[in-house]
């Protein structure tokens, strides 16, 4: 049995995943009218000036680490790792899930 699971599957993936797959492949995805949000997660973003977003991202995770959890999402897994390290070694408690990070490091990151 093979399996691609994608958060995201641009055309071309789809295209590639159509030569690998010998057998009628099943595909599962978010009908158009069906929310993708878990009833009662709330979602957002913030477009901050470049020269600004550390300060603005520290003092956003200072002001809410009690009230709730965040998932900053970060553009490549150094930047995911540095950040991770950083607000830990200045006292806010994250963790890090990123490509290069072993599978059952992802599991225990919680």
């Amino acid at each position: 049995m093979n399996a691609l699971f994608s958060a995201t599957l641009p055309p071309k993936a789809m295209e590639l995943a159509k030569l690998a797959v010998r057998e009628e492949a099943l595909y599962i995805g978010l009908q158009p009218n069906i929310p993708a949000t878990v009833e009662g997660l709330k979602q957002g973003y913030m477009e901050i000036p470049t020269e600004k977003r550390f300060l603005v991202l520290y003092t956003f995770l200072r002001k809410n680490r009690f009230r709730m959890k965040i998932i900053v999402f970060f553009s490549s897994c150094l930047s995911a790792k540095f950040h991770s390290e950083f607000f830990k070694y200045i006292g806010l408690r994250c963790f890090s899930i990123h490509g290069k990070l072993k599978q059952n490091k992802r599991n225990t990151a919680t």
